[in-house]
């Protein structure tokens, strides 16, 4: 039978087209303190609402305008970058991470672990993602670190259940039998035939988890609780700019579509990955 590997297939258009997106991504958040026009925090009452540049009374010292604070928006804009892409990518991993390992040991061993792990799971998504994720940062205060772990909690659950069906489902394969037979391990079985086995189903997960956890974060934001007052967020940005909606539109617009922007991005990605899964595209050995 085909065993998959850790190596993907690039020929899918769509997942050549999410790499290269989410890669411009991470530069724009890297390169976030160079290409900055301002300091994000640096308050210019006398520019305060000022529109963007291609309004009559814009300024190209500050080319998508300024907030009630006239702080610039584009700088914002551009570090906001950095959160997005820092709680995504770290907030997909650590939640690949337990959620699998989980998945792994329950779908492989069964029995009394296997009911324990399917009960909390079944348990803990019975909450509202977004209300958990409310409840547990009101617990923690707002950070960086805590946003994370607060995503990580709410969303561990997702990879843990589907890697736990897949998990029980190789586990009858006649591969593994065979494994065991021939006096393999439980830790060789686990990590030689049933891991490489998974890893399109994780590889997809984590795709989709990016945009998940960019738009939880933003909502915490949104509501005062997700990173600390002086790392720009793009959903801190909307609810800065919301009272101003309709004479300043300028302050909830752009990062409005950097959130659309970068979930667009992420499901493009999620997509052409799991098209692949099903095509059978992903490179790997035959055993």
């Amino acid at each position: 039978m085909k065993r998959y590997g850790t190596l993907l297939s690039l020929q899918h258009r769509r997942t050549k087209v999410g790499l290269c997106l989410w890669s411009l991504i991470i530069l724009l958040a890297i390169l976030a303190p160079m290409i900055s026009p301002h300091d994000p925090n640096q308050q210019d009452l006398q520019h305060a609402l000022l529109p963007p540049v291609w309004f009559e009374q814009g300024q190209w010292s500050y080319l998508l305008g300024t907030n009630i604070l006239g702080q610039c928006q584009l700088s914002q804009l551009l570090y906001g970058f950095q959160v997005a892409v820092i709680v995504a990518i770290a907030a997909a991993i650590l939640t690949a991470l337990i959620g699998c390992f989980l998945g792994i040991c329950a779908g492989y061993f069964e029995h009394l672990f296997e009911r324990i792990i399917t009960s909390v799971v079944e348990m803990w998504m019975t909450f509202p993602a977004v209300v958990l994720a409310l409840l547990i940062m009101v617990a923690l205060s707002p950070g960086l670190t805590n946003i994370i772990i607060a995503i990580v909690l709410v969303d561990w659950t997702r990879f843990c259940k589907v890697i736990l069906n897949e998990t029980k489902q190789l586990k009858q394969r006649e591969f593994i039998a065979a494994a065991r037979i021939a006096g393999a391990s439980h830790l060789h079985v686990i990590v030689k035939d049933i891991l490489p086995n998974l890893i399109p189903s994780i590889v997809v997960l984590i795709s989709i988890e990016l945009s998940i956890a960019v738009v939880v974060e933003s909502t915490l934001a949104f509501v005062g609780i997700s990173v600390q007052p002086e790392m720009p967020s793009w959903g801190g940005m909307i609810a800065a700019g919301l009272e101003s909606v309709f004479t300043a539109p300028w302050l909830v617009l752009p990062p409005m579509l950097c959130i659309i922007f970068v979930v667009f991005v992420s499901t493009l990605l999620s997509d052409g990955l799991n098209q692949q899964k099903i095509n059978g595209q992903m490179l790997g050995n035959k055993s």
